[in-house]
């Protein structure tokens, strides 16, 4: 597969899994004739792109790795490419920085957010039966979404799992 194709792919990938799983669901609902809950594909495209994020991130730097060869950057891994120039250029701005921008910066930092924001969810979990019925299905539904993430964790260390986030991500830079 060419380097393009591959960068596009690996970019793509938790959004076209995301999409699969919306239509096998959209259609075993329509079958069984039940409502479609669209709040599921979120809580799938947040898992895909999680576990996505090393190959996302492992595209896009190589999408920056040139070596300089007879006065001429090129494309570590494919030589026949030359960097910043024709092809390369667009893959870089179009799809390489907003990947980068999106999977790279943004996914880390909306899971903190969001995290962040709703962390009376997490404190919650200890203390259910004191909850309400609204409140039982909003901490449901919010550790449905994000408990991938803070389950077995201290309620202080929440945050963690986005710290390994980031390291995987300056490891792959460092490679």
């Amino acid at each position: 597969m060419s380097f393009h194709r591959t960068l596009i792919l690996a970019c793509l990938s938790p959004l076209l899994i995301t999409g699969w799983f919306f239509i096998l669901y959209f259609v075993r609902n329509v079958t069984s004739h039940t409502k479609v809950r669209y709040d599921r594909l979120r809580e799938v495209l947040i898992i895909a792109s999680w576990l996505f994020q090393p190959d996302i991130a492992r595209a896009i730097f190589a999408s920056f790795s040139c070596t300089k060869i007879d006065g001429e950057y090129r494309l570590i891994g494919q030589l026949d490419i030359k960097c910043f120039e024709g092809e390369h250029k667009w893959m870089i701005i179009f799809v390489a920085v907003p990947g980068l921008l999106v999977w790279i910066v943004g996914f880390p930092i909306f899971l903190f957010i969001q995290l962040k924001k709703d962390r009376s969810h997490i404190s919650m979990l200890g203390n259910k039966a004191s909850l309400t019925k609204l409140e039982k299905m909003e901490n449901e539904k919010f550790c449905r979404r994000y408990g991938f993430f803070f389950f077995g964790l201290k309620e202080e260390y929440y945050h963690w799992n986005i710290v390994v986030i980031a390291g995987r991500c300056l490891f792959i830079f460092s490679t």
